[in-house]
């Protein structure tokens, strides 16, 4: 007999084994399978990760990933979202068997999130309003593009580099004092943050400095006062605020079936 397996998208808070009106990875049926007050979102596979060399499908498969957990967020509010490829070796049995020895931990994950939800802040500014900045606070870079500037051309070679130089220092050292400045702001108005890392730009904002990309763990009555923040940021001037979500807490929770 070949064992086999089952998907896991996420843990919700429902007591009804129900189906949802929607389909998982590859037009499967997505089920929700409970035990006492919690339950896992899933479907019916074979007991090993799903693989392919071609990229348009595994993105695909991705994306229904994200979907299927968009709607199990939007049925049941608070949800415990699972890793893309997340399969359990067994059956619907051993998906109880799951929950119940990690019930405690898995009730404690969603009390952690409920009522909360993640977004995310990007901030971006012109170089030139970077650059700026450093020739107003640094009087090393200002020396130094006044004396290139009274230069002859070919004298003034090495001042360019020497000024290159520094000025890349600087602008890199600008933007760790906003990059902080914006986390400590922006982290008094959320629970959690957390600086990303190897963050996509978006082609829109392809001609500016990324400053700072936050993941934020928000409870639903500080996302008002969180806008009126970013607001304020963007409003200060050479700076472009990017907000997203919500999204389910994918960077604020870290569960493997394994536990």
């Amino acid at each position: 007999m070949v064992e086999g397996g089952m998907y896991v998208y996420s843990v919700v808070s429902t007591e009804s084994d129900v189906g949802m009106e929607t389909t998982g990875i590859g037009d499967a049926c997505v089920c929700v399978l409970s035990l006492g007050d919690i339950a896992a979102v899933v479907h019916q596979c074979a007991p090993v990760p799903y693989t392919t060399e071609n990229e348009q499908m595994a993105g695909e498969w991705v994306l229904t990933h994200h979907k299927v957990i968009e709607e199990a967020t939007r049925s049941f509010g608070t949800v415990l979202p699972m890793r893309f490829n997340t399969i359990i070796k067994g059956d619907e049995h051993t998906v109880r068997q799951w929950l119940r020895k990690n019930y405690e931990m898995l009730k404690k994950e969603l009390e952690g999130v409920r009522g909360r939800a993640e977004f995310g802040v990007q901030i971006f500014c012109d170089e030139s309003t970077v650059e700026q900045r450093v020739l107003e606070n640094s009087p090393e870079i200002s020396v130094l593009k006044q004396q290139m500037e009274k230069m002859p051309k070919g004298a003034g070679y090495l001042y360019e580099r020497k000024l290159s130089q520094h000025m890349k220092e600087h602008v890199s050292q600008e933007l760790e004092v906003l990059s902080k400045g914006f986390c400590e702001t922006i982290g008094e108005h959320v629970e959690r943050v957390k600086v990303d890392e190897n963050v996509r730009v978006p082609d829109e904002y392809g001609d500016k400095r990324l400053v700072v990309s936050l993941s934020c763990l928000v409870h639903d009555d500080d996302i008002g006062k969180l806008g009126v923040v970013l607001d304020e940021i963007e409003e200060s001037g050479g700076v472009s605020v990017r907000f997203t979500g919500p999204w389910a807490p994918f960077n604020f929770v870290h569960l493997e079936c394994g536990e």
